[in-house]
């Protein structure tokens, strides 16, 4: 039995608002890059809190999804493909990233796709109360509506 691949074919109109989400694994870890159509950006959703640099922490896989993605781009020739050569990964950083919590990344993950509307720190739907001692005892995650 094959695996069918559905053909997605995307308008212009509907192109200038969107996001597209990559989920991302990286050594056991999820993770999700974020293209903005709106407004060319790449950013990285990322539960861990770390000083580490972009490489220190995904290796080549950022690098290898952008140069694909371009690709993608390219070949549609309705996108301004251009306008994502030059643009950087910004990795968020927002409150509710943990140090000690190193298994619900996963959900995580899910939670930025469903609540993350572009536009940096202003841009979610809803938060994630921060890490603390007891949630990472209990392994509760608690959501804060805006």
């Amino acid at each position: 039995m094959g695996i069918r691949i559905k053909k997605i074919h995307f308008q212009k109109k509907t192109m200038k608002n969107m996001l597209i989400f990559f989920p991302m694994i990286a050594l056991n870890h999820h993770y999700i890059v974020a293209y903005d159509l709106r407004n060319p950006s790449m950013e990285i959703l990322d539960n861990r809190k770390s000083d580490k640099s972009l490489n220190q922490l995904y290796g080549d896989q950022i690098h290898n999804l952008h140069k694909h993605f371009l690709l993608y781009l390219r070949s549609k020739r309705s996108i301004n493909h251009m306008g994502y050569v030059s643009i950087l990964p910004q990795r968020l950083v927002m409150d509710w990233q943990t140090v000690h919590n190193d298994v619900d990344c996963g959900v995580f993950a899910m939670h930025h796709m469903g609540s993350y509307y572009g536009g940096g720190d202003s841009g979610w739907k809803d938060r994630i109360i921060p890490e603390s001692v007891s949630k990472v005892f209990f392994g509760v995650l608690t959501l804060v509506p805006f």
